[in-house]
């Protein structure tokens, strides 16, 4: 029970920062959570594939289970590691490709420009009273 609630708070502080899930200012840049994507898949598939190009079984309690659909235990790990390792890299890839697409949307870029002239604008209205003193 202790291990499965570990692994849903691990999940959902891992999510947290793509999902983001109510609106509120990023911490991050766009682009950085698209990096952020890409550079977790990288331990994942490092076990994907150490588990499916392995030539013996490295968790051996699997040796004296019984064998599922006639599968031997090192022909179910490597099954397991290439399931994982599809599973896992489309996961990442359809949550990157949807930052990517929201990132390169021209609404995006409006909003970008938007808050860019709301800042101008800002700064403009903070240094004209100053030069008005000058007079």
């Amino acid at each position: 029970m202790i291990e499965h609630a570990t692994f849903l708070v691990a999940g959902l502080l891992f999510w947290w920062p793509v999902v983001q899930p109510w609106p509120s200012g990023s911490r991050w840049p766009e682009m950085s959570v698209i990096l952020y994507l890409f550079l977790a898949t990288l331990p994942c598939d490092i076990l994907s594939g150490f588990l499916v190009f392995c030539d013996r079984v490295v968790y051996t309690v699997y040796l004296s289970s019984s064998q599922p659909f006639g599968l031997s235990a090192l022909e179910d790990q490597q099954c397991a590691g290439a399931l994982m390792w599809t599973c896992v890299t489309v996961v990442y890839l359809v949550a990157g490709t949807i930052l990517t697409t929201h990132l390169l949307s021209p609404r995006s870029f409006r909003e970008v420009e938007l808050a860019q002239s709301e800042m101008h604008g800002d700064a403009m209205q903070q240094r004209l009273p100053q030069s008005l003193e000058a007079f």
